[in-house]
C-alpha cells in the first residue's frame, strides 16, 4: 500500500490509449482479430494469438509489442518486460516498446526506471508529444508538478492540438493550479480536437463544475493534501493528519484526500479511523482499488477478518489481476485450517501474477507445509 500521490486521477489520458492508437497505424490484417480480443478485455485469448504470431515470425518486433500490451492487461508484468525487450531489440529505433515499458514500471511505482526509460524512449523521437505527455504522468505522480507542467507545455509545443496534452494540462490548471480561465480554453481546445467520449464527458463536467457557485475548494485542498504528503514522507504522522483532515474539510467529495488520510491513519496505528476514512474514499469513488484493498487491510488490523475477506473478494471481481488481493486472501483464509483449501487457491493464484512478487517466498513456504 501506498499514499495517493497522484493527485489528479484523471491525469492519464495519454497512458495507454494514445500509445494503442499509434501501433493500430501499423498493425497488420492478420493481427486485427487478437487486437480486438484485447480491447474486449480477452486477454487470454490475445496472448494465445500472439504467441502464434511471435513463433510464426520470431522477427516481427510488433508482434512480441502486442504480446507484451496482452501479457500485461493480463498482469503478467514480468513476461510482458521480456516481450517488451526483445520487441525494443528488434526494433532500435522505434520508442513505442520502451514506452510500454514504462507503463509496467510505472504501475509497480519504479518512477526511477520508469523516467530512464522514457527519456531513453524520448532520445529515439526527440519532441514526441506522448512520449512528453507520459513523462508529465510520471512527475506529476510523485509529486513534481512544476515539471509535469513544463514537459506538457513541450508537448504542446510539438503539437498544438494533441489532446492528451491538452486534457492534461487543462486537468492540471482546473484541480491543481485552481486556474479557471486557462482550464476553461485548454478544455474547449481539447473537446475541439478529442475522439475520446469518456475524456470529452470529464471535460464538459470540468467546465459544467466551473460555472457553478459553491464548487469544493479543491485547490486549497490540493495544497494541504501536498503538505501531508510531505509530512507523511517525513514521518510526521499527527501533521499528515491534520492536513488531510483540512483538505477533506475544504473539499469532502475528493477520494484522494481521504485515502491519504487512512494511509497516515494506519501510520499512526489508528486503524479504526484508517476504516472510516477508506469507506469515505471509496462513497467518493467506489472503482479506486487501492482504498479498497487499504480498506481490507485495515479492517485485519483491527481484528475483522470477515469484513477484510469481503473486501478483498469484491477487489477481486473489480481487478481479478490484482496479486496482492489474492496473497491476503491467502493469509486470512490460512488462519483457519478448515479453509486451507481456499487459502492455497489464493496462494496459487498470487504466485501466478506475480511469481517474482515481495511474498512469492511466503507464498510458496506456505504452500510447501501445506500441500494437503
Amino acid at each position: 500500500m501506498s499514499i495517493s500521490s497522484n493527485i489528479l486521477r484523471g491525469f492519464s489520458l495519454s497512458a495507454y490509449a494514445a500509445t494503442i492508437a499509434a501501433m493500430l497505424l501499423t498493425a497488420t490484417s492478420c493481427s486485427r482479430g487478437p487486437i480486438s480480443d484485447l480491447r474486449r478485455k480477452k486477454y487470454d485469448r490475445a496472448i494465445a494469438s500472439f504467441e502464434i504470431a511471435v513463433k510464426e515470425k520470431p522477427g516481427n518486433g510488433n508482434y512480441l509489442t502486442w504480446l507484451g500490451v496482452s501479457q500485461w492487461k493480463a498482469g503478467k508484468n514480468d513476461m510482458a518486460m521480456e516481450s517488451f525487450r526483445k520487441a525494443a531489440g528488434l526494433m532500435p529505433t522505434n520508442p513505442v516498446p520502451l514506452e510500454f515499458q514504462a507503463c509496467v514500471l510505472m504501475d509497480l511505482e519504479q518512477w526511477d526506471n520508469a523516467e530512464r526509460i522514457l527519456r531513453a524512449a524520448l532520445d529515439m523521437s526527440p519532441g514526441n508529444p506522448r512520449i512528453l505527455t507520459r513523462l508529465s504522468a510520471l512527475k506529476f505522480s510523485t509529486g513534481n508538478m512544476t515539471t509535469a507542467k513544463a514537459y506538457l507545455d513541450k508537448a504542446r509545443a510539438s503539437d498544438p492540438a494533441y489532446s492528451p496534452a491538452l486534457f492534461n494540462l487543462a486537468w492540471l490548471n482546473y484541480s491543481w493550479l485552481g486556474r479557471k480561465d486557462d482550464a476553461r480554453n485548454l478544455f474547449e481546445q481539447f473537446l475541439a480536437v478529442s475522439d475520446s467520449r469518456e475524456y470529452e464527458s470529464v471535460a464538459k463536467q470540468a467546465m459544467s463544475d466551473m460555472s457553478r457557485a459553491g464548487k469544493p475548494q479543491r485547490h486549497e485542498a490540493a495544497i494541504q493534501v501536498n503538505r501531508g504528503i510531505a509530512c507523511y514522507k517525513s514521518q510526521e504522522w499527527p501533521e499528515a493528519i491534520k492536513c488531510f483532515e483540512q483538505a477533506v474539510s475544504l473539499d469532502p467529495s475528493w477520494d484522494t484526500a481521504y485515502h491519504n488520510l487512512g494511509m497516515a491513519h494506519i501510520a499512526a496505528g489508528a486503524s479504526r479511523s484508517a476504516v472510516e476514512a477508506f469507506k469515505n474514499a471509496l462513497k467518493q469513488n467506489p472503482s479506486r482499488t487501492d482504498s479498497r484493498y487499504a480498506l481490507a487491510c485495515a479492517r485485519r488490523n483491527t481484528g475483522d477478518n470477515v469484513g477484510a475477506i469481503s473486501d478483498l473478494h469484491e477487489l477481486v471481481k473489480m481487478a481479478p489481476t490484482y496479486a496482492d488481493s489474492h496473497y491476503l486472501l491467502g493469509v486470512l483464509y490460512s488462519a483457519d485450517r478448515k479453509s486451507y483449501a481456499k487459502a492455497r487457491e489464493h496462494y496459487n493464484r498470487y504466485l501466478e501474477l506475480a511469481p517474482k512478487g515481495a511474498y512469492s517466498a511466503a507464498a510458496k513456504q506456505w504452500l510447501s507445509r501445506n500441500k494437503s
